[in-house]
């Protein structure tokens, strides 16, 4: 699979996972419960995946060649700056930020990993 097409594949998985979930933690912490605060959230937290996701998959190859040490490293990286997005867009307490960023990246982190293995193991026996 072209390199492009993987990021596209882990793009959308990224967005399916971490939007919901993210839209979720953050409806729970600012009681969002009207429809202009919950299309905000959406739009903020769709916005925070979109801007890092070319950041780690373009840029910061070239700088670390250790997978192990990239993967630590650019996880680090997206939480950090999807925290300070949503604590400057929605204007979250701090530790709130960090948790949110934090669940929504493991979780999808651990998801794509999964995924991926699926897919290597349909197209390796098909």
């Amino acid at each position: 699979m072209l390199y492009v097409m993987q990021f596209l594949y882990s793009v959308l998985v990224t967005l399916l996972i971490e939007v919901p979930l993210a839209f979720l933690f953050l409806r729970f912490f600012l009681y969002a419960n009207n429809k202009n605060l919950r299309l905000r959230i959406f739009c903020i937290t769709s916005f925070a995946s979109l801007i890092t996701m070319p950041y780690v998959w373009f840029v910061l190859p070239y700088f670390i060649n250790d997978y192990n040490l990239y993967f630590i490293i650019a996880e680090s990286l997206v939480i950090i700056a999807e925290s300070l997005i949503y604590y400057t867009l929605l204007e979250l307490r701090f530790q709130y930020a960090i948790i949110v960023s934090f669940l929504t990246n493991v979780i999808s982190a651990i998801a794509g990993k999964f995924l991926w293995r699926i897919h290597i193991l349909v197209n390796t026996y098909l």
